[in-house]
């Protein structure tokens, strides 16, 4: 969680903004990161439930 939020973070800069590539990465690596968290958390809550 606190990876995704310096990533969003980091989209605001307006270097990373301003940058399609770094922006693209950026968000790239966000979005896997929240997919991961999102299994995990589901995979938990199995276990939990």
């Amino acid at each position: 969680e606190e990876e995704i939020a310096t990533l969003e973070d980091q989209l605001c800069l307006p270097e990373i903004y301003a940058d399609y590539e770094k922006a693209s990465e950026i968000t790239t690596k966000k979005q896997t990161l929240q997919e991961q968290l999102e299994t995990c958390m589901a995979e938990w809550e199995e276990l939990h439930a």
